[in-house]
């Protein structure tokens, strides 16, 4: 063996030595076997997600949340029980005429639903209805009355936050 030969068989020796494992398995594959991505187009699972429509697309539910409201959550509740599951244009009506003092404030988390709904979903006014609609409760302002013999007796004022989910 000469001394060229020599020289050859260590920079070959070399050069096998630095490369990577990985770089000797992917030119040691058949040029069948390369992944599907390079070389055909991409399946439906691998596709990109199609972007969201604007106009209503799978989720068409828009909601309005009054938050803080000084007004007990159970009654609250009273009021929202007679809304629920109903066109918004008779949720409206109803609660216009409600001696209750809950009505005005539903209507206007209402109002809020319907107005979301139209300016961020383009929806149509006329096609919404009352999805779901609840109070919950709310932190509690707690004050102490003075009563007899030197007792303070709690009074709990009772916040709530009042949500309304609009949709088709």
């Amino acid at each position: 063996m000469t001394t060229e030969e020599n020289k050859d068989t260590q920079t070959e020796a070399a050069v096998e030595a630095s490369t990577s494992k990985r770089a000797r398995k992917a030119a040691a594959k058949p040029a069948e076997e390369a992944p599907a991505s390079a070389t055909a187009e991409p399946t439906e699972a691998e596709a990109p997600a199609a972007p969201r429509r604007a106009m209503g697309g799978p989720s068409s539910d828009v909601k309005a949340i009054a938050k803080w409201v000084r007004m007990s959550p159970r009654k609250a509740r009273r009021v929202i029980d007679l809304i629920r599951n109903k066109p918004v244009e008779e949720a409206r009506v109803i609660l216009n005429f409600l001696p209750q003092r809950a009505g005005h404030t539903v209507l206007k988390v209402l109002e809020s639903a319907v107005a979301n709904a139209e300016h961020n979903k383009g929806m149509n006014r006329r096609e919404l209805k009352v999805k779901a609609a609840f109070a919950d409760g709310g932190p509690m302002l707690k004050r102490f009355q003075p009563h007899a013999q030197g007792r303070a007796f709690p009074i709990k004022k009772r916040l709530s936050h009042i949500t309304v989910v609009v949709g088709k």
